[in-house]
């Protein structure tokens, strides 16, 4: 999950229940009313499981926990959809909404997953569809994590490059 942390024994139950299904459900992206909900169960959910005050700033904390906030939660479940779509373990009509890029003639980079985006019609709700969101994030990816063989090696490897983004150093 994107909520693992070390040491996460002495998490509050609250934190392993509610907050990771409401953001499981997020495929798309959500409007930002919706995001600032999540961006309140989330916070509201650092707080319980650090004890720490209500007006504590809250970005240290996140960090701390290893969580990701709320914008990096809704890639990193696109981008795993789109990893398992482009390699048969999503369902079909997941699978149907990408369609892979093959090179008309053998290059170097035919050994990577990437995907063709589609030209949308309407610039507001077009580009939040999956079917446009998915590749699009998807090709921007480091080929590092592209070329990874397995989910088991690419969701942790997604998860630090996400992370490092929430969280330069």
């Amino acid at each position: 999950m994107f909520f693992d942390s070390p040491g996460d024994e002495d998490s509050s139950p609250f934190t392993g229940v509610l907050t990771p299904g409401l953001l499981q459900r997020c495929s798309s992206w959500p409007p930002q009313t919706e995001i600032m909900k999540l961006w309140s169960i989330l916070n509201a959910a650092a707080w319980v499981t650090t004890c720490t005050k209500k007006f504590d700033h809250i970005t240290p904390i996140l960090r701390e926990l290893h969580w990701l906030p709320i914008n990096q939660c809704i890639l990193f479940n696109v981008l795993v959809l789109t990893f398992k779509a482009l390699h048969n373990l999503a369902p079909a009509y997941v699978q149907s909404l990408l369609t892979m890029y093959t090179p008309a003639r053998t290059l170097q980079s035919s050994s990577t997953f990437s995907s063709v985006i589609p030209k949308v019609c309407t610039k507001t709700y077009g580009e939040q569809a999956f079917s446009y969101a998915a590749p699009a994030t998807y090709n921007k990816l480091p080929p590092e994590i592209t070329q990874s063989t397995s989910l088991g090696i690419f969701k942790p490897k997604l998860k630090t490059y996400l992370f490092e983004l929430a969280y330069p150093q």
